[in-house]
């Protein structure tokens, strides 16, 4: 079960969408993790983080966050092509890796004709406890569009 909500979604005043399909590059770029919006081991470790963004219910990118804790850059490995349909629908989850897999995490959903990471205050997800990431997002308008390879899910 979801605890949080993604801020900066969905929401009145978006950018208008897109109307057509169109290859986006998605890179992630810094980050600030909060303690309160992520949980810890029984042993005081920070427990790893993921996002996983879904197209009409499929999981299409997949990137392992780390441990870290607090603000840092992203160097390298979470830059990904990726395909928007306005047909589609889309959600992103971001989750510590708990034994309760259901348990905490915060997502956000993103309707038909609406792509997620053009509708964001500061090109910024934000949590509950102050966390955010950060991403880029580009339209590559000259790149023939291409449907987005499914991932296996879990």
């Amino acid at each position: 079960m979801l605890t949080g909500l993604l801020f900066g979604q969905n929401s009145q005043g978006s950018k208008p969408p897109s109307i057509v399909p169109t290859m986006y590059v998605v890179e992630i770029i810094e980050a600030y993790i909060e303690d309160g919006d992520f949980k810890r081991s029984t042993f005081g470790v920070p427990l790893p983080i993921n996002l996983v963004l879904w197209e009409n219910g499929e999981v299409i990118w997949a990137v392992a966050l780390g441990k870290k804790r607090g603000n840092f850059e992203f160097t390298d490995g979470n830059t990904a092509i990726l395909s928007y349909h306005p047909e589609s629908t889309y959600r992103v989850t971001i989750k510590d890796a708990s034994i309760i897999a259901d348990e905490g995490g915060m997502g956000g959903n993103w309707d038909k004709g609406l792509w997620p990471f053009n509708d964001l205050d500061k090109n910024r997800l934000h949590f509950e406890h102050g966390s955010w990431i950060e991403f880029g997002s580009h339209a590559i308008p000259n790149m023939k569009y291409r449907p987005n390879k499914l991932l296996k899910n879990g």
